[in-house]
């Protein structure tokens, strides 16, 4: 019997009971009551004792196993750089990458004018006249990076702004704004890269200038086309002032003729790069409704 008046047996309390250590009193309680704050069952679950000192006789008890602290994950909408999944609370200033693609959901607000470029610096703004953040069309008399030589052969040195899959092949649904902006003749924009992905199928909606601008499918190899072909485009409406609505078929075999050689070429099962191409033989000036809509299925 304790102080308290509460019978004490002798040898320990009775299987299922437990007492606590600093408890004066000596009382037995049920072990569905738990142990107080702080405190841990000993391993025989006869008492409750402070935590700290439980952990140094029984290390392997899986209270006193920390659990590890997960590691954040790259968000799949942002490449070629790795910024991490929320919750953590990120903005442009805190990130050590400027001018990377956007492709899907942007939980971070990192592309606020949506053009599919993530915390655009000041000095990169790509080609153009810098309304559209596109890449190497040349703008305004500068230099074009992406161009295509008279032999028929592209060179692309610049894909500032093109969509990017995810390695998984995750299906592209994105509108991209064209203008506006001032695309060089000859200079092309890389629109869309699939990287280790091919088309599959997909759809293409084009409003632009009626006259010039063809789209173009290609095999890019080591940052290179070894094949591209110019894509025929169908004229779905005719909008007036010189603009047009077109559409393009996808597909994984597709055979037209090659950019600027004009000779019949198929590629077969291996498309992962689509670009615009300027043939008008002049600058082409995009207003700010031009633009395109794409819908492409990929896979491995």
């Amino acid at each position: 019997m304790n102080g308290d008046g509460q019978c004490i047996p002798k040898g320990g309390c009775l299987e299922g009971y437990h007492r606590v250590e600093d408890d004066e009193s000596g009382r037995c309680i049920s072990n569905t009551e738990g142990c107080p704050e702080g405190m841990i069952f000993t391993t025989s679950k006869k008492s409750c004792e402070y935590k700290e000192n439980v952990c140094q006789k029984y290390p392997e008890l899986k209270e006193c196993i920390e659990a590890p602290t997960p590691t954040p994950t790259c968000h799949p909408s942002y490449s070629p750089v790795c910024i991490k999944s929320p919750p953590s609370d990120l903005d442009c200033p805190q990130i050590p990458h400027t001018n990377f693609n956007v492709n899907g959901p942007d939980p971070r607000d990192l592309d606020r004018d949506n053009d599919v470029i993530g915390c655009e610096s000041d000095e990169t703004g790509g080609g153009g006249d810098g309304g559209d953040g596109g890449n190497g069309d040349g703008g305004n008399g500068g230099t074009i990076r992406n161009t295509i030589t008279q032999t028929g052969t592209i060179v692309i040195q610049d894909r500032t702004g093109s969509i990017t899959t995810t390695p998984n092949c995750a299906p592209i649904e994105r509108t991209v704004s064209l203008g506006p902006s001032t695309m060089a003749a000859e200079g092309m924009r890389v629109i869309a890269t699939l990287s280790l992905c091919h088309v599959l199928d997909g759809t293409v909606l084009l409003n632009l200038l009626t006259n010039g601008i063809q789209l173009v499918a290609a095999n890019v190899v080591a940052g290179q086309p070894v094949k591209a072909i110019s894509v025929n485009k169908q004229l779905m409406a005719n909008l007036g002032n010189g603009q047009g609505l077109y559409s393009v078929d996808l597909g994984d075999r597709m055979s037209d003729t090659t950019s600027n050689k004009g000779t019949q070429a198929t590629l077969n099962d291996n498309i992962n790069t689509i670009l615009l191409w300027n043939d008008a033989g002049r600058s082409v000036n995009f207003k700010f409704d031009n633009n395109l809509a794409l819908n492409i299925v990929s896979h491995r």
